[in-house]
């Protein structure tokens, strides 16, 4: 899967926390006044903490710290981005509970070389692996890969290191990468299934 094929799949636009949480405990679609009534419970504030630092991987009190609540002005461009690849996952709805509850959840994470790996070598025979990691552009399509999926600049990617581990890519992307490959395997599993469903010819 190349580069282009994957943005067709993941989300292009960050996702505002207030607006994620709400699609998350179903009130997205209420009127103003049932949403201000919901929003304004003591348990919701507290339940949308437990939720955001179970799926992003974070300490309560680093959440506490975006701002006040349910807004989180502060959270960075990062973390919304990766909240609207949360948000494109479809969690399950028991999952979601489960988190608020206090329950144990790790959420899914890639290293930049595991990532990588699974966009481009997934399906290959050992030879073409070679072949396209011995290709004169295989670097500059890693770089430019990451720098559209995590939506940040080349140049940042390239500082990360020299080599498909980008060694020094900081360790919260790997969130984002981890979210966004069950958005890629989930869009790979609906294609399979698709297939099966055709008419076998006779």
């Amino acid at each position: 899967m190349d580069y282009c094929e994957i943005l067709k799949v993941l989300p292009q636009q960050e996702l505002e926390p207030r607006q994620f949480l709400r699609i998350c405990f179903g009130i997205a679609n209420l009127s103003p006044e049932l949403l201000l009534e919901e929003e304004t419970k003591f348990q919701y504030s507290s339940a949308c903490i437990k939720l955001l630092s179970g799926l992003l991987g974070i300490s309560k009190q680093a959440v506490r710290k975006w701002g006040n609540n349910p807004n989180f002005d502060k959270m960075p461009q990062h973390t919304r981005l990766t909240l609207a690849y949360i948000n494109k996952c479809n969690l399950n709805k028991a999952i979601i509970n489960a988190i608020v509850k206090g329950e144990q959840y790790t959420p899914p994470s890639a290293t930049a070389e595991i990532f990588l790996k699974k966009v481009f070598f997934e399906g290959m025979t050992p030879s073409q692996r070679l072949a396209t990691v011995t290709h004169i552009n295989f670097r500059p399509q890693c770089i430019k890969t990451l720098s559209q999926v995590l939506k940040i600049a080349a140049s940042t990617v390239q500082e990360w290191g020299q080599d498909i581990s980008f060694k020094k890519m900081p360790k919260y992307h790997q969130y984002t990468l981890g979210y966004a490959l069950v958005i890629l395997q989930q869009h790979q599993q609906h294609q399979e299934e698709q297939v099966l469903k055709l008419p076998v010819p006779v």
